[in-house]
């Protein structure tokens, strides 16, 4: 464990990951607020992690599942909870260098305006204060009617060219749920696993309607399948793994949405298959 100082306040940062939260409200230096029962996810702000890093940079603050699943169990919020700041250098490069690379750099006097932000914080940046319920911005995967009440709720993409939320998420989850009971039991650890990835992915895309377009959010929302469905969550099962009977069962389930993007599914599928062989 090791101090993160910034200008007259005081956060932490536990291991590789910095997840830190503004303790005192109007300090300098003090731009956004992360609160660790309820964020609000896509609050940044302008942080030193000293001695690790050499000067400030921008955290944004994202849900605690969100961060283990995207880097691969590696990171997680400082004792479990549910919300915590996640650094530029560790978030978008891996990287636990001296040295931050120039954008995610930042100074403790910094707005965080557009002007301000880098593009790769700009890109992360998410629901603030949407007025979505908390269900929305941290969700467990188990309910179908995130997709319209959250997904598409935010974006209103139905109708456009390039739908996803109902159209196609919605949908599937819905036909994986009325097959649920014919997979084994490593396989329907799979779903729930896969279907949870899925929508902690997504949660992190509400309240970016000003910079995300209903093509973005397809095409975004496709990519995160492959990932999804090779490395769900740490611990459960990979589509690599489940057995042939499952994985017919899986290519009948989703064949059917295979003409409303087949360039994109088609790309993700080699993915999966690239995930698993190599």
């Amino acid at each position: 464990m090791f101090d993160v100082r910034r200008s007259r306040s005081s956060c932490y940062d536990f291991g590789l990951v910095l997840v830190s939260w503004c303790v005192i409200l109007n300090w300098n230096g003090c731009h956004g607020i992360c609160d660790p029962d309820s964020g609000p996810i896509g609050s940044v702000d302008c942080l030193l992690a000293a001695p690790r890093y050499d000067s400030y940079q921008w955290g944004t603050c994202l849900n605690d599942t969100y961060i283990e699943q995207v880097s691969n169990g590696k990171h997680t919020c400082p004792d479990r909870t549910s919300y915590c700041y996640y650094l530029c250098m560790n978030q978008f490069h891996g990287s636990n260098d001296a040295r931050v690379h120039p954008e995610c750099e930042c100074s403790p006097w910094m707005t965080q305006t557009e002007t301000h932000l880098p593009t790769a914080v700009l890109k992360a940046r998410t629901a603030q204060r949407s007025g979505l319920p908390a269900s929305c911005q941290n969700p467990v995967g188990a309910d179908c009617s995130w997709y319209r009440m959250c997904l598409e709720k935010t974006f209103q993409c139905e109708g456009s060219p390039y739908p996803y939320a109902i159209t196609f998420a919605e949908k599937m989850c819905l036909k994986f749920g009325k097959s649920y009971s014919t997979f084994n039991s490593k396989g329907q650890k799979w779903i729930n696993a896969v279907r949870k990835c899925l929508q902690v992915t997504l949660a992190t895309f509400l309240g970016s309607r000003t910079t995300l377009s209903c093509e973005e959010i397809q095409t975004r929302a496709f990519a995160s399948h492959s990932a999804c469905y090779v490395h769900p969550s740490p611990g459960a099962p990979s589509f690599c793994q489940l057995s042939f009977r499952d994985l017919w069962k899986i290519f009948w389930t989703v064949k059917s949405a295979i003409a409303q993007a087949p360039g994109l599914i088609t790309e993700g599928l080699f993915e999966v298959i690239k995930g698993c062989v190599f």
